[in-house]
């Protein structure tokens, strides 16, 4: 077994280094959706490649995870591997490159004390091994790409260079394939955000439209009309920007019902003792807010226009109670 000069491989210094490391090392792994994902072309194009380029039986994409190695590819393994796809650590020689993080170089397993005992010998036919690691942009170790041979064989400098330049491609399609699924994320996620956003413009024209009705039938006259529309729609934004701005939290928070309403009447009082409103305390959610927001924008108003019309300093009191 040797390892080619230009790779140093590194290790952890100490146990929980090593566990930390192994760990961030297999969500990478995860994070790939790799792991039991169907056969694909972009990756069974590469190890045919490499099996013809090299000269070798079998070649193949190994991902490997704490209990087995699983097949992404393969070019030439024998059955039943070749239909499951997927061997336990015990036929695998691949762990060894993912364990050093480096390319392995056997050219006679059984004269290897590495691997001479692996069951990968008798059972896949494996005498000689060329892997070389895939890695993540991020520098963690997903697997190998290798070249197997039932035959011991000397591995040339030449031919180790050229399966790290298909491991650079198989790596480059990794990261392909990562990035139009995080596309096709993103795209499914901007779609139900414009469905959304499509249903609450729709919400707010029909709100809009509800408001104009109910102005044309308690006002005479344009300006009152337009004082009206106004401060309905002026109620629903102060409620808007109380949820977006608090947000739904515990009863006892700003957010509950006494803070909107706080919100709400605070353009009709110049003093404490001019609006008092009691309620319960409860949180307040989103469409409530709203419903809320023009209940207690009329009360207000219409007490208002009432001392008015007086010609009176007014003051209002109210109380709110809640049924279930």
């Amino acid at each position: 077994m040797t390892y080619p000069p230009e790779v140093s491989p590194t290790f952890p210094k100490d146990a929980s280094d090593q566990s930390a490391a192994a760990g961030d090392r297999l969500k990478a792994l995860y994070q790939t959706e790799l792991m039991d994902s169907g056969p694909e072309e972009r990756f069974d194009r590469l190890t045919r490649l490499v099996a013809t380029t090299l000269s070798v039986p079998v070649a193949l994409v190994s991902l490997v995870d704490t209990k087995r190695q699983f097949f992404k590819s393969t070019y030439g393994l024998p059955e039943p591997w070749k239909t499951e796809r997927e061997t336990p650590l015990t036929h695998s020689f691949c762990q060894h490159v993912v364990a050093r993080a480096a390319p392995l170089v056997i050219d006679d397993a059984v004269l290897d004390p590495l691997v001479c005992d692996n069951l990968a010998i008798p059972e896949l036919n494996v005498r000689a091994y060329l892997g070389i690691p895939l890695l993540t942009n991020d520098g963690y170790v997903l697997g190998s790409l290798c070249a197997i041979d039932g035959q011991p064989r000397k591995w040339t400098s030449r031919e180790q260079e050229i399966l790290a330049d298909f491991g650079k491609l198989v790596e480059e399609q990794i990261a392909l394939r990562e990035r139009v699924e995080q596309l096709a994320r993103f795209d499914e996620q901007r779609s139900l955000i414009q469905g959304e956003l499509a249903h609450r413009i729709k919400n707010i024209f029909s709100v809009i439209s509800s408001l104009l009705l109910v102005s044309s039938r308690t006002e005479t006259d344009l300006d009152g009309f337009v004082r009206s529309v106004t401060g309905r729609i002026q109620a629903l934004s102060k409620a808007n920007d109380f949820i977006v701005n608090v947000g739904p939290a515990s009863d006892e928070s700003a957010s509950g019902l006494a803070g909107l309403i706080d919100a709400l009447l605070a353009p009709f009082k110049r003093d404490e003792r001019q609006v008092v409103f009691s309620c319960p305390s409860v949180s307040v959610g989103e469409k409530t807010a709203a419903a809320l927001a023009l209940i207690i924008h009329e009360l207000a108003t219409n007490s208002a226009k009432m001392r008015c019309s007086l010609d009176r300093r007014w003051s209002h009191r109210s109380s709110m109670q809640m049924r279930r």
